[in-house]
């Protein structure tokens, strides 16, 4: 019998306290608390996601003023630093590009920012997800 032991040293670390995005195939993109704040988001501020079309698989998170409208996403009142927003179309060509199949995943998002053009973007760290392969 060849057993592999988890333990603290080789189990991935929980993304909670850690910017990230949540997407499901139903459409609903969540901001984590830590991205809300990273982005210093308010609700009715605007996000569009970005894909790079020299490498499919890399998209970035943006502020802009045509993006998608957050709303507030806690179910406790008390706190006002969780936001989503829905777009199946946009989830279904994301989870297309890297080859997901599932119903939800999410993803890390780089802390700092690249510019261009005077607009700050963020890597959707979309680089961890490896489709599995047949048997």
């Amino acid at each position: 019998m060849k057993l592999k032991e988890f333990n603290t040293e080789n189990v991935e670390k929980s993304r909670r306290g850690q910017a990230s995005i949540r997407l499901t195939k139903s459409g609903m993109i969540s901001i984590s608390k830590e991205l809300g704040e990273l982005l210093q988001l308010k609700v009715g501020d605007k996000l569009a996601l970005s894909q790079n079309e020299d490498k499919p698989k890399d998209w970035y998170l943006n502020v802009s003023p045509i993006g998608f409208a957050i709303r507030n996403d806690s179910k406790n009142e008390k706190e006002k630093n969780r936001f989503a927003f829905n777009c199946s179309s946009l989830v279904q060509k994301l989870f297309d590009s890297i080859g997901y199949e599932g119903s939800s995943i999410a993803f890390l998002v780089s802390e700092e920012a690249e510019k261009i053009s005077k607009v700050s973007y963020y890597a959707i760290l979309t680089a961890g997800y490896r489709p599995k392969e047949n048997d």
